[in-house]
């Protein structure tokens, strides 16, 4: 899949790309910014007790931002942007129960396989489910499995 950058400011990066799936065209990248202290320490994400912002001075209440804990140095959410809180993707309960027993055992030759039968002949190597796919996320060869599944058995998680 072609990808191509179409903007780049701050700790942000939007891109596009060719993707047959119109979700997994567009793209926004959100990179972990380095400490303005060291240089060479990546933030991590916190919520937890006020600050002040390293970059514009603003006092801030106790909100999710980017902080190192070895300079005690904090960005609020305008100075550096924080990722979207993004759904995670899961697989569905009637791909679950209906599709995937029968698969697991055909796949397997096992009346009932368990995940050790299962997982080489499913999750990964040449015979996986997303063995000869585009990864959406990277767009490397080789994908999750939740990723190879059809639309209709994939989606944003809402149960375990």
């Amino acid at each position: 899949t072609v990808q191509r950058v179409e903007n780049i400011q701050k700790n942000v990066v939007w891109w596009r790309t060719q993707h047959e799936r119109s979700e997994w065209q567009h793209f926004r990248w959100i990179c972990t910014p380095k400490c303005s202290v060291g240089g060479h320490h990546d933030m991590e994400l916190t919520d937890v007790d006020a600050y002040r912002c390293s970059s514009c001075s603003s006092s801030r209440v106790a909100e999710k931002h980017w902080h190192c804990p070895a300079h005690n140095v904090h960005l609020c959410p305008s100075c550096a942007e924080l990722p979207p809180e993004t759904p995670t993707l899961g697989v569905a309960a009637n791909y679950v129960v209906n599709v995937f027993p029968t698969l697991a055992s055909s796949t397997t030759k096992q009346e009932n396989p368990d995940f050790y039968a299962i997982c080489p002949q499913l999750a990964h190597g040449s015979d996986g489910l997303g063995a000869n796919k585009i990864c959406p996320r990277d767009g490397r060869p080789q994908c999750s499995v939740v990723d190879a599944l059809e639309d209709a058995y994939s989606g944003k998680v809402t149960h375990f």
